[in-house]
């Protein structure tokens, strides 16, 4: 079924999305997010990765991740939208959402 394999790849693009990072400083090359690890669609396993050229200290990643027949939704709740970045620059957040563990804000 090359057709179900094509469609489930192209959910999972659509899936898994991170909007920005703020910070409050700059620097000449300008902030920036790398995705590390972006998890299969279906998978329970976190999205990481790292804040380039900002102070982690004032840096937060927003994720928003998007729930088909549902809508947009933030991560990893609507009461913390906004995944701290550790010390080295690194970031996790989880995305795994259960069938009602999802609320819109």
């Amino acid at each position: 079924m090359l057709g179900e394999r094509l469609l489930a790849k192209v959910r999972s693009l659509q899936c898994w999305f991170v909007l920005a990072a703020s910070s409050l400083g700059a620097s000449a090359a300008g902030p920036a997010v790398i995705i590390t690890n972006l998890p299969a669609y279906g998978s329970s396993d976190n999205l990481g990765g790292m804040v380039l050229n900002a102070s982690p200290a004032a840096c937060r990643v927003a994720v928003f991740i998007y729930v088909p027949d549902y809508g947009w939704v933030t991560k990893p709740t609507c009461a913390q939208p906004l995944t701290p970045v550790q010390p080295d620059g690194s970031w996790s957040a989880e995305i795994a959402s259960l069938p009602h563990g999802s609320r819109r804000c």
